[in-house]
């Protein structure tokens, strides 16, 4: 089973599931840009971070990947080619 969670503008800010009788958090802390495209979020038990940047018309630019900070809006950046829209 699946649990989404939402935040007050009914936006998905959590995902979480059981598997194997367990309980686990695939995606948490979820936010959102100004213009309401995707900002951030925290997988594999918070123990990762991915942070998307938009440039002035509001196209997205670039994914990070890195391990969050502790106010959660910046990443310690992890090198990956595979996710550098610029």
């Amino acid at each position: 089973m699946v649990t989404t969670t939402y935040d007050g503008a009914n936006r998905p800010s959590g995902l979480s599931g059981t598997l194997n009788s367990m309980q686990t958090q695939y995606l948490a802390d979820i936010s959102y840009a100004p213009h309401g495209g995707w900002a951030g979020q925290t997988y594999n038990r918070n123990q990762m971070g991915r942070l998307f940047t938009y440039n002035n018309r509001l196209q997205p630019t670039e994914m990070k990947d890195g391990i969050p900070t502790l106010n959660g809006s910046t990443v310690a950046s992890v090198p990956n080619p595979l996710l550098d829209l610029q």
